[in-house]
């Protein structure tokens, strides 16, 4: 936790109206610490991208604010800490990637052995059959020594930590709103297991209420703080969805289970699957697919958001020939240069690029939702 004097003063910034955890790091990069940034001077502040008139003229009464002694006390009463980016304490996962919280809360506790951790979502209407899965599942990957994260909702994410529990091992669950609270309200008595083995995290502010327009960045945080992302069962519109594309923008294998072809909870992860998520039959699939995994790089770029992409670059130049997308890591330039011919079968790719089934299969996932390559018939793959 942060010293007492930066603590109060980085509560303080993240309780100003209006500014949020891509502001607060803003501040942050531009002043160095929480307790410089509350002393600039207005001049100073209008150097800082992004931030409103009427939201810097709020920071001098900042310090002051009832509403820090508030959350100070709530800290205290719910055995909470703050862990803040690029100090001790704060999960490694997340210290490359981009855009994640400059502040995390914490009831718990959170562990080296918390970095070897894989996520598993999926459907809150979940058949009967998928809570057996992510329930078995967790439990396996708890007695190997992985921890199981996931976000402490209804269905499949209460079996994920359920098994994991069940497994005597660590699970960690990942909140869209403040940690003085549970959501929803009949897991306070799981959410307090959980807290007894590894931790509830959330980067919002102590009281804030749950709102669906937090959950997309629970999801980016659970997929960041993964190894892997398993998406159990999930219809073709699913927030388990969102969490496997921020897992693939962030380097992450993805994997998806499989189930019965007219079971609408199945729709989302056959779409993953033939899109070129991992097949997942069960627990050696998902250590096959961690195994020996490099340190997660940073991915930036918008998967979707095309139209915004084209209007901040300039004009196109024609290249003399098609340029990779800068997202790629090493896997996926290797995989781009072996196109570079035409199509390709996937195992000839798989020996012309040196790459495993469970790595190729991760990073065609990545360039097909990066719009890089896409599958054609016969189990081909060209460049987009």
């Amino acid at each position: 936790m942060p010293a007492p004097e930066e603590l109060r003063a980085l509560l303080a910034l993240r309780l100003v109206p209006g500014i949020g955890p891509r502001l607060l790091s803003a501040l942050l990069e531009r002043f160095g610490t929480a307790v410089a940034a509350l002393a600039a001077t207005p001049a100073q502040l209008e150097t800082v991208p992004h931030l409103r008139g009427e939201v810097a003229s709020r920071l001098a009464q900042a310090a002051r604010d009832a509403r820090v002694d508030a959350e100070l006390a709530l800290l205290a009463r719910h055995k909470a800490t703050v862990l803040a980016q690029g100090a001790a304490g704060y999960p490694a996962p997340l210290t490359p990637l981009e855009g994640m919280p400059p502040l995390i809360y914490l009831r718990g506790n959170y562990l080296a052995a918390d970095e070897r951790a894989v996520g598993i979502v999926g459907s809150r209407d979940a058949t009967n059959h998928g809570l057996r899965q992510a329930k078995r599942l967790a439990e396996g990957l708890a007695r190997a020594g992985y921890t199981v994260i996931s976000g402490l909702a209804r269905g499949l994410d209460a079996a994920a930590h359920e098994g994991a529990l069940e497994g005597r091992g660590r699970t960690l669950a990942v909140l869209a709103n403040g940690l003085s609270s549970v959501y929803p309200p009949e897991h306070d008595r799981l959410a307090e297991a959980v807290i007894a083995s590894g931790g509830l995290i959330s980067e919002q502010t102590m009281s804030q209420k749950p709102q669906a327009g937090l959950f997309p960045a629970r999801n980016r945080l659970i997929s960041g703080l993964s190894r892997a992302v398993v998406v159990v069962e999930a219809r073709e519109k699913s927030g388990a969805l969102h969490t496997a594309v921020h897992g693939a923008e962030q380097g992450r294998p993805v994997l998806a289970m499989p189930g019965a072809l007219d079971n609408p909870l199945a729709a989302g992860c056959h779409e993953l699957i033939r899109k070129g998520a991992i097949l997942c039959r069960g627990l050696d699939d998902v250590l096959e697919a961690v195994a020996d995994m490099p340190a997660p790089k940073t991915r930036q770029g918008a998967l979707f958001d095309e139209t915004e992409s084209a209007a901040a670059s300039p004009p196109p130049v024609p290249p003399a020939e098609p340029v990779a997308p800068p997202t790629l890591d090493g896997p996926g330039q290797a995989v781009w240069n072996a196109l570079a011919g035409g199509p390709l079968f996937v195992d000839e790719l798989g020996s012309r690029t040196g790459l495993g089934p469970a790595e190729l299969s991760r990073v065609l996932f990545q360039m097909e939702l990066a719009r890089a390559a896409r599958k054609l018939p016969g189990n081909r793959v060209e460049r987009r």
